[in-house]
């Protein structure tokens, strides 16, 4: 509405100049151009004109110069709304960018966890399995084992020995084959029973029905102690194992341990 009542003024103001300039030069042009003592009236008159018309534009040149301050007033005030608007929305963008970072860090934080709680399941389940796969895998006897074996079975040469594994556990039945091989190899004759019906998780018995050989069957665990075998005071019932010969020694290999 300000714009348009400027174009409107200024249109005014410019016609009225030029309507009174025009004057102006008519009246100029007819003092020269009319015989000066027949004119003296008009000449007169004309003067009176062009002073009227020197008042008018003496009134009218304020009033014009204030009303084109208050216009370039409007227009600066119009121009800080602008800058306003803008300023608004540039710190509305701000506090977007603000809010969308932050959330973005939270999501990268959120991830990180996620991940070492990942990575911290994935370590127990690595656990788990290097432990599943410890109870299910089968015993073997080590290089040291069978070294310290062979070194301390020299004072149980001559006696009758058996190595005694559980019935239909092959995995025991395997476990002592192993065990008879070391002696074997120290040149001791070993033979296997696979019909003991004894338990025994995670170690062996030694024993014998002949009281006779009580000392041999005290050699005997105490070499395989040396060589880190799992040896238990277990007594042992001569039914559990088939056919047990009288003058034998016996090792009684257990079941693997849980």
């Amino acid at each position: 509405m300000l714009q348009i009542a400027e174009a409107h003024y200024i249109q005014i103001a410019t016609t009225v100049q030029f309507v009174l300039g025009a004057i102006m030069s008519v009246g100029s042009i007819g003092v020269f151009a009319v015989n000066w003592k027949k004119l003296t009236r008009l000449e007169k008159g004309m003067n009176a004109a062009v002073g009227v018309i020197g008042v008018l534009l003496a009134v009218l040149a304020p009033l014009q110069s204030a009303w084109q301050s208050r216009v370039e007033e409007e227009r600066a005030h119009q121009n800080r709304l602008k800058g306003d608007r803008e300023r608004a929305t540039i710190e509305r963008g701000l506090v977007q960018a603000r809010t969308e970072a932050q959330r973005a860090n939270q999501d990268a934080t959120a991830a990180r966890q996620s991940q070492a709680i990942v990575e911290q399941q994935l370590a127990q389940t690595k656990d788990q399995l290097a432990a599943l796969r410890q109870k299910t895998q089968p015993r073997k006897v080590s290089l040291a084992q069978r070294r310290r074996l062979e070194s301390s079975s020299s004072g149980v040469r001559g006696v009758q020995l058996f190595v005694a594994c559980r019935l239909m556990d092959g995995e025991s039945c395997d476990y002592a084959n192993e065990i008879a091989n070391v002696f074997r190899g120290a040149g001791i004759a070993v033979t296997i029973s696979t019909t003991s019906l004894n338990d025994l998780p995670g170690r062996l018995a030694v024993f014998s029905t002949d009281p006779q050989k009580a000392s041999d069957v005290l050699k005997l665990r105490q070499a395989l102690a040396r060589a880190d075998f799992a040896v238990g005071n277990d007594r042992i019932n001569e039914n559990s194992i088939g056919n047990v010969v009288p003058t034998g020694v016996y090792i009684v290999v257990g079941r693997k341990a849980p």
